[in-house]
């Protein structure tokens, strides 16, 4: 029995129309637009018109559940995208005009051109966010002004904030994958951004060159936790500086971290957190001294954010550890502390006479302490009494007054008021 014949296949694309048919189209539904969408750019069409322009598009009874509402809302974010896309075309064109002429100045009547390497050396002595608005200039200034060169640090004073919690770990990694950011040395992780085991391994592929990472130090609602600081330590190979807080991460995973990174930590900075109770001990620093022998700079400082939440019975750290970090850490050339309450002033005292001791055999050259009622100044080292309010920024000092009403009026003002 033979097989009857096939039938020919309906091709599944529609015919695409001519050229003239499209223009004809795109006319007529430009004709039967209304005016507001004609003229966006004229000043009497604010973004309620439009809104009202575009919701007349639609059957007057229409709710998001309509078909037509469905595919109005689901247009914006190609339209988005689409200008988006045309934005980085010009920026990249305008880039490319740029690298092609010269760096010129005009002076009445004079022409002054600068070699680039002058330029770049200006440019160095502005902050990121002012780099990124001095590449309005001109195409010229907006080539020099993504110099690899001039972004050896990305934190929030070169403009990489979150206010706004759009950026999240993939558009930073996109970030980072810029030609401008290849010889990054310094980076804060914006707000509210997530680090997990996966995103460290991608920004030790983005910057290779990575020296100081900062994981919620200077930056609020990031956290860094225990089981970061294996991976941080296995693939930031560049690594030197660590920043981070305590609101996740434990002494556990401090003692990790100083042991996997060992004479490489240069500079490592804490903070200790009232609210999660996680205070740096004794037994911690400890660890730090006998693997980090390489250690300049050390920085503790516990977060206050009011007397209620700070728990003196957990708050472990003493001088006996301050004194086996020093002892240690003999290149260590800075040591900052701040609201360390259970660091008393004759433990400053012994480790004074420990330094006078050992005849020049520490490096040690500065000590800052913030909160406490001594201080340790001048060369050799000596202790004043001070108040223990001074080198508080003013939302401390505020917050000190919330706490100690009674005290707040008969403190001495500090040098800086």
């Amino acid at each position: 029995m033979s097989k009857p014949a096939a039938k020919p296949r309906k091709s599944k694309r529609k015919a695409s129309s001519s050229i003239d048919d499209s223009d004809a189209s795109m006319e007529s539904l430009a004709t039967a637009l209304p005016s507001p969408l004609k003229n966006l750019s004229s000043s009497k069409n604010g973004r309620k018109r439009v809104a009202t322009a575009l919701l007349s598009l639609l059957p007057a009874d229409a709710t998001k559940q309509n078909a037509a509402a469905k595919k109005l809302a689901s247009a914006f974010p190609l339209v988005i995208a689409e200008l988006e896309a045309r934005s980085k075309a010009l920026a990249r064109a305008n880039e490319s005009e740029g690298t092609r002429l010269p760096i010129a100045f005009r002076f009445d009547d004079t022409v002054i051109n600068m070699p680039e390497e002058c330029f770049t050396n200006v440019l160095k002595f502005l902050k990121g966010a002012e780099v990124v608005r001095s590449s309005l200039v001109s195409k010229v200034w907006l080539s020099m002004s993504r110099m690899p060169a001039l972004w050896e640090r990305l934190d929030r004073s070169a403009g990489l904030t979150n206010k706004d919690k759009k950026l999240n770990m993939t558009e930073l990694i996109r970030l980072l994958g810029r030609p401008q950011f290849e010889n990054l040395k310094l980076l804060s992780i914006p707000y509210k951004v997530k680090l997990g085991k996966s995103s460290i391994k991608q920004i030790a592929k983005a910057c290779p060159h990575l020296e100081t990472f900062d994981i919620g130090y200077s930056c609020g609602n990031v956290h860094a936790k225990d089981g970061d600081f294996p991976d941080i330590a296995m693939h930031l190979a560049q690594l030197t500086s660590v920043r981070f807080d305590m609101w996740n991460a434990t002494n556990y995973g401090i003692q990790v971290l100083s042991q996997a990174m060992g004479d490489q930590l240069l500079d490592l900075r804490i903070k200790g957190d009232c609210i999660t109770n996680h205070y740096l001990s004794d037994a911690a620093l400890s660890v730090i001294a006998s693997s980090c022998s390489s250690l300049k700079q050390f920085t503790y400082e516990i977060v206050t954010y009011s007397s209620r939440y700070y728990r003196s019975n957990l708050d472990s750290l003493s001088g006996a550890g301050i004194n086996a970090l020093v002892g240690g850490c003999r290149c260590l050339e800075v040591l900052e502390l701040k609201n360390t309450k259970q660091v008393t002033k004759s433990d400053f005292t012994s480790l004074l006479a420990m330094l006078d001791g050992s005849g020049g055999g520490y490096a040690l050259r500065e000590i800052n302490l913030v909160g406490l009622p001594f201080a340790v100044k001048g060369d050799p080292f000596r202790i004043e009494d001070v108040d223990p309010r001074n080198g508080m920024s003013a939302w401390e000092r505020a917050m000190d007054d919330a706490r100690n009403p009674d005290l707040s009026s008969d403190s001495p003002a500090s040098d800086d008021e």
